[in-house]
Order: structure tokens, then C-alpha cells, then sequence
């Protein structure tokens, strides 16, 4: 859908700063040229993106142009309490929706709070694994616990 592509877009700028048209395709998985209509679009609706050509050039956001426009879907919020364990994400179908939810997050923490998201995230780790039972009675249908 154009729509959440364009909110990537600026939300990806925001919290990244400054993307090439090829960057900002593969993390959309779209054309560069969609990518140059996108930003085209976004520009024109008045949102303050500036471009840079050559070497190190790319797309940007004017420094004082925040949006606090999240847009947080139904799949996003559920994947909230999860959004750090990516293959559990996966495995119930999450995966897409917890990279949004951790863009958009990013996107509406003001740039000096982005170091300690940043920080708490790379310490805290969700172990999904049943690892106090045996897997194979699991398997079968049994009780974990050895109850009857």
C-alpha cells in the first residue's frame, strides 16, 4: 500500500537520516524509481525532505521536521511485547510487523533517547524455548509435567 510505504519513508529518514534511493528500495523492497515517485510525493504533500547528489549524497529530513505520526496497527501493537525476539516474531507471523513497530517506536523517541533504546534493546533477550521439559513429550501431545 502507497500510503504506509510513504509513512516508512519519512520514517525511515527520520530515524536513519540520510538514505540513498537504493537503500531506501531494498529496505521497501521496491524500485528506485518508486522510491524517487515516493519522495516526490512526500515533498509535494509538504513534508520537509531535501536531496543530496554524488558521492555520499542521498535523501534527508529537515533537522527540526518531526513527525509523531506512528500509525501503530493491531499486528504492530501485538508484536510489542515481543518486538526484540525477531524468530519468535516469525514463527507466529510477526516478523514484518515487529521491524515496523521498532521503526515507528524509533521515529517518535526524540533523537537524545534513541542511545538508551538502543542500549535496552541489545540487553534484553526473550528465550522462547520450552527448556524446562522434555521436547519429545511435548511433541506427543503429553504433559510436560509428568502428571496424568
Amino acid at each position: 500500500m502507497r500510503a504506509d510505504r510513504l509513512l516508512s519513508i519519512i520514517l525511515l529518514l527520520q530515524t536513519r537520516g540520510k538514505m540513498t534511493a537504493k537503500a531506501l528500495a531494498e529496505e521497501l523492497e521496491v524500485s528506485r524509481r518508486t522510491i524517487l515517485r515516493d519522495i516526490n510525493a512526500i515533498s509535494f504533500s509538504g513534508v520537509p525532505v531535501y536531496s543530496e547528489g554524488g558521492h555520499g549524497g542521498g535523501f534527508s529530513l529537515a533537522e527540526e521536521y518531526r513527525t509523531t505520526l506512528t500509525g501503530l496497527n493491531t499486528l504492530e501493537v501485538q508484536s510489542l511485547f515481543v518486538a526484540n525476539n525477531y524468530d519468535a516474531l516469525r514463527d507466529v507471523g510477526l516478523g514484518d510487523a515487529g521491524e515496523r513497530l521498532l521503526l515507528k517506536l524509533l521515529a517518535a523517541l526524540p533523537n537524545a533517547h534513541h542511545s538508551t533504546a538502543d542500549h535496552i534493546r541489545q540487553r534484553l533477550m526473550i528465550d522462547p524455548t520450552w527448556w524446562w521439559h522434555d521436547a519429545s513429550i511435548a511433541l506427543l501431545g503429553g504433559d510436560p509435567t509428568g502428571s496424568v
